[in-house]
């Protein structure tokens, strides 16, 4: 702050001495144009215009400095939204300079002409509406073929490279073909690795550029790439207080804000924000934009009322700056009313808009002024006026105007689109709808394959979810007005097809390509990243001693997450070679035999038409509904069951089923509820292939009681869960059994200083699985099936960690999980099953580090334990515990329990279970099986019913 204080006194002695003799004869006109230039890049416009203003009125000033001066002039008219008073000045100056030349033909005149070309550019792309863009684009290339003509160009590198670079960020903001962008960043590139200046600060300006471009493309791979590359440079090259280095910390908390990573953007943010304000002070312009992107942070995250003070203290500042015409002011206004909005604070937040409407120039539609107009109508979608809203969205669609941000412009049209639903324009809103869901699938596609896994779960969460649902949503609103139309209803389904477990599929794959690529370096270092992750997850459950040494736990994550991305950037070389067939229905269809379905459970926000608003992680008020989507072998179209029941079916219901079960209680509701509407439509049908959502995940089907047939619905349906129906396409490959891996009865030996110890010394020992596991082995045995039996100091974690992929791991022990209902991240970590612990690990495998197995050629993962089924509900990614971590290991199948299970009838469940699968290799009859044998014994379904399997 000091340095900052010194500076400004500095600067403004200099001003008060410069401006009196800018009237006077006699004045130093380099010093004056050096305060021009310092007051221009600190964008302190307000005090540069009377300097300009008076230097050009003054005639004892030279004609060449007079037009140097008019250069600043220009660029404090592209700062202005004052087109009208401006344009003919700047068109002037240009004339003057063009004339200039003509009369001297110095080179002086003909680079002096090139710089006011290069503000004129600058002026035209600010203005971004009529020809402007069309013009400052002829002015950015006039002077670059201006340069490149002169002689003495090559002595001139800098100059050369700030015009390339202008012209790079000038063809972004006029929106050029992504060809003519990326081929002038290429350009100015080459110059600098040609001159050696590739580690210099000019160039960190060209790679933060290119980082802000790819960033609000939404290819966040290249940003990141960029961004991480200049910070590299400057951290050598510069004092971490510079404000080169501030804009590049603050810009790349931009993008991990943009990727949900807001405990990393928020240090970003904070540091950036910290070291601006000591390099331009807590009142400049560039202050001010950061605290504006920190407070747009915060309010994803619900933290309004820092966000609030951030929003008012950025407007506080522009105003004082820029006035309240000025596009800065306003769009800090816009903000502060979006916060507003959120909290629905309407009649403020519409007060805002309407007043920075009316300065910008009330209808306009350049960027900024459709901005303004989009927000306004979502504040009247959320409000239910969709006739106004519909009204102001019209204005932008007709423009024909993109947001330079790819998840700015999905988030307005998918509020265009529900408000044409709403008002009945069904056809119109079907149009922008398709447009939309290419775009969000283009945009996932980009970026789901270059993030880390935590990553992708933030960015899908934050992007893509919310508007696959309301997608979802309006395919179904829109069949129920067209019954007929089954085309909506497969759509839906190749929708579903497409979007379920789209983020555990993105693991798999990458596991698929590692290792059918045979490339040593990728396959070393995946390896050093399973590492590296086995690493962290004993921090993270382990030594709490460990744990508060916060710095290191920050810096073995980063780690593990450089070395995940670096891997799924290499597996991008080979993703051609392994790209999935995009399944759709007519391929499900094809696997189904004679009475057979397969049904695909979706479940859905269902929200009064403003469901891109959750997109934004806001307050909305939702009602989940449950649809089931039913393919059957012997119809030519689908059927679509409803549920709009949802809170009931995830709370009151759900929990009366699990309460019945667990205590053997009879149930005599819960078929009625979660299964009678979907029995309808499956008369005649023998076995359904489900793959589940949301609470679905979470009940024994087999067990809901039939009041009207009196049986089971076990006994009506054979049922056989999968993760997605497009699975059956892999229906019919060979069942492998040669070998095996049985761990039970480990050795629980308490530690004083491990979380692992409090689960201990709450665990009874489990005698049982010594003689369940020796059971399993003597069957196996006899049908010559190689398997290794492991109990007691034997059936430790790190033995687990080194078996390989045999194609039956069974593991009987303690399953564990603690329901803090926190994020996916922490619900793999609170998941677990406990082994005997050695000197490598503590012997609590959580379900982050059953992940990093290698399960690759395992058939089937059997987790004879209590509640190993159990974690946290994500709705269309399955369940983020133990089972999701065996199904990312790449197990095909799991055997799980549902709720706590008796050691003994366990034991003899699981006999039957492996009796009937030696002898048909069918997993899923071997289940029934053995549910039916134990039913014989113990009727009531807590014994009987709390397996499931899933996976074919």
């Amino acid at each position: 702050m000091l340095f900052f204080t010194i500076r400004c006194a500095l600067l403004s002695l200099a001003m008060c001495l410069i401006m009196p003799f800018c009237h006077a004869q006699n004045i130093n006109e380099d010093s004056l144009l050096h305060v021009m230039d310092s007051l221009l890049v600190e964008a302190r416009y307000s005090t540069l215009l009377p300097i300009v203003e008076a230097a050009v009125k003054n005639p004892n000033i030279s004609a060449k400095s007079k037009l140097e001066c008019k250069r600043h002039l220009i660029m404090v008219y592209a700062s202005s939204s004052k087109k009208s008073y401006s344009e003919p000045q700047v068109k002037a100056i240009i004339e003057e300079a063009r004339q200039q030349l003509k009369k001297g033909k110095s080179i002086d005149d003909t680079y002096r002409l090139i710089d006011i070309l290069y503000s004129g550019s600058v002026y035209y792309a600010n203005q971004s509406v009529g020809d402007e863009p069309k013009k400052s684009a002829a002015l950015i290339n006039e002077a670059l073929v201006m340069f490149e003509k002169q002689e003495d160009k090559h002595k001139r590198p800098v100059k050369y490279f700030s015009l390339l670079n202008a012209q790079f960020l000038i063809l972004q903001s006029i929106q050029a073909s992504r060809e003519d962008i990326e081929q002038a960043l290429k350009k100015a590139m080459q110059l600098c690795k040609a001159h050696q200046n590739n580690k210099s600060i000019k160039y960190t300006h060209l790679l933060m550029n290119a980082s802000n471009y790819y960033l609000d493309i939404g290819e966040y791979d290249l940003a990141e790439t960029y961004g991480l590359e200049a910070l590299a440079i400057q951290e050598k090259s510069m004092s971490k207080k510079h404000s080169d280095y501030a804009a590049t910390v603050f810009n790349l908390a931009n993008l991990y804000d943009e990727l949900s990573q807001f405990t990393k953007s928020e240090k970003f943010y904070k540091e950036a924000i910290t070291i601006r304000g000591e390099a331009s002070g807590t009142r400049s312009i560039r202050y001010a934009a950061y605290l504006n992107n920190y407070a747009v942070s915060l309010r994803k995250q619900l933290r309004f009322v820092e966000a609030e003070k951030l929003y008012r203290e950025c407007a506080s500042i522009r105003k004082e700056q820029l006035g309240i015409k000025h596009r800065l002011y306003l769009s800090a206004i816009s903000n502060l009313a979006n916060l507003l909005r959120t909290q629905r604070k309407f009649s403020e937040a519409d007060s805002m808009y309407r007043f920075a409407m009316s300065q910008h120039g009330g209808m306009s539609t350049d960027h900024n002024g459709s901005g303004l107009l989009c927000n306004y109508a979502v504040s009247k979608t959320l409000q239910k006026q969709y006739d106004s809203a519909l009204w102001y969205y019209d204005i932008v669609a007709k423009a024909n105007l993109k947001d330079n941000q790819v998840t700015t412009e999905l988030y307005w049209q998918t509020n265009y689109a529900n408000v044409l639903a709403e008002l009945g324009y069904s056809h119109s809103a079907d149009s922008v709808m398709e447009k939309l869901f290419a775009s969000v699938i283009d945009f996932s596609q980009r970026n789901l394959p270059y993030l880390s896994e935590s990553e992708r779960i933030g960015f899908y969460e934050t992007n893509i979810k919310a508007f696959i649902e309301n997608y979802i949503s309006h395919l179904i609103n829109k069949y129920q007005r067209e019954p007929s139309n089954y085309k909506i209803l497969e759509k839906i389904y190749n929708l579903q097809l497409l979007n379920k477990s789209i983020l555990l599929n993105e693991t798999l794959k990458v596991k698929q390509i590692i290792s059918s690529s045979q490339d040593q370096e990728l396959i070393e270092a995946y390896n050093n990243w399973l590492l590296t992750k086995q690493e962290l997850g004993k921090m993270n459950v382990g030594d709490q001693q460990r744990l508060e040494q916060n710095a290191f736990l920050d810096s073995l994550e980063e780690q593990a997450s450089k070395l995940e991305k670096s891997i799924s950037k290499r597996c991008k070389n080979f993703t051609e070679l392994s790209q999935d067939k995009e399944v759709n229905l007519l391929d499900v269809k094809k696997t189904l035999q004679p009475r057979e379905a397969a049904i695909e459970i979706v479940r859905i926000d269902k929200l009064k038409r403003n469901h891109v608003e959750k997109s934004k992680n806001l307050l909305v008020e939702s009602q989940p509904f449950y649809a089931a989507l039913i393919v059957r072998y012997d119809r030519p179209h689908l059927d679509i069951v409803l549920l709009d029941n949802g809170l009931m079916l995830e709370n009151d219901f759900k929990n009366y089923h699990l309460n019945t079960s667990y205590y053997a209680l009879k149930d005599t509701i819960t078929y009625a509820k979660f299964w009678e509407p979907i029995s309808k439509a499956l008369e005649g049908i023998k076995k359904v292939f489900l793959a589940s959502d949301g609470v679905y995940h979470q009940i024994s089907l087999d067990c809901l009681y039939n009041t009207t047939s009196k049986q089971y619905l076990g006994e009506e349906l054979s049922i056989c869960r999968l993760t997605s129906t497009r699975e059956l396409v892999n229906r019919g490959r060979p069942t492998r059994i040669n070998s095996a891996v049985l761990m039970g009865n480990p050795t629980f030996m308490p530690s004083d200083t491990t979380l692992a110890s409090r689960w201990w010394h709450k665990s009874t020992k489990l005698p049982a699985t010594q003689i369940e596991i020796e059971v399993v082995g003597e069957l196996l045995s006899k049908k010559k099936i190689k398997a290794l039996t492991m109990s007691r100091e034997e059936a430790a974690e790190s033995a687990l960690k080194l078996v390989g992929s045999p194609h039956i791991l069974h593991l009987a022990t303690h399953g564990l999980f603690q329901n803090n209902k926190s994020d996916a991240k922490s619900a793999m970590l609170n998941s677990a099953l406990i082994l005997s612990p050695d000197q490598e690990d503590d012997g609590l495998l959580t379900a982050f580090e059953a992940a990093s197995l290698n399960l690759s050629e395992t058939e089937l993962v059997v987790l004879s334990g209590c509640e190993t089924a159990m974690g946290k509900i994500q709705y269309g990614e399955g369940v983020y515990g133990l089972q999701r971590a065996f199904l990312a290991a790449g197990a095909k199948s799991l055997v799980m329990s549902l709720w706590r299970v008796d050691d003994h009838v366990t034991q003899v469940f699981i006999k039957y279970f492996y009796e009937e699968l030696m002898v048909s290799k069918d997993k899923q009859k071997a289940l029934k099986t053995a549910q039916r044998r134990v039913r014989k014994n113990y009727p009531e379904p807590f014994y009987w019913a709390a397996f499931i399997l899933v996976g074919v």
